[in-house]
């Protein structure tokens, strides 16, 4: 996880600094240069935090479960609750993009996959009180 320094900025520091750092990524158009000032620039740490914390809003808007999105992205309870809380307070913006970018023909295929995953966990946790969820289990039938 990043730190921050205990030493504080002023805000007028940390306004020239956020603004100068968002005029260079304003100005990265090319998908390629987007990705060598990233992989440049954050550490690998960084970059899985970020992946996985937009996954975790992807999931949430998809619909997905609390277990489903821990077990898959291997983040805690805590985590998934603190984002569900922030969406309700995120943008219209935040939101529309983060819909936008889950109905995406690669987050499908990924979400899909992640699904895919899931099936056989969800019989498992059915086949204790459901006997079709048993017998697919039993055949293998995870569709």
């Amino acid at each position: 996880m990043p730190r921050v320094s205990k030493n504080k900025l002023t805000e007028k520091q940390l306004y020239e600094i956020s603004d100068m750092f968002l005029n260079l990524i304003s100005q990265l158009t090319v998908k390629n240069d987007v990705e060598d000032f990233l992989d440049n620039f954050l550490t690998p740490e960084e970059k899985v935090m970020l992946a996985k914390r937009l996954m975790v809003f992807i999931m949430i808007v998809s619909g997905y479960q609390t277990e489903d999105i821990k077990s898959t992205l291997h983040v805690s309870h805590e985590t998934i609750r603190i984002y569900k809380n922030e969406l309700l307070h995120k943008s219209t913006l935040f939101r529309t993009r983060i819909k936008k970018l889950s109905r995406q023909q690669e987050v499908g295929q990924l979400l899909a996959k992640i699904n895919k995953l899931l099936k056989p966990i969800e019989l498992m946790l059915q086949s204790k009180t459901n006997m079709k969820a048993r017998a697919k289990l039993y055949n293998l039938d995870f569709d």
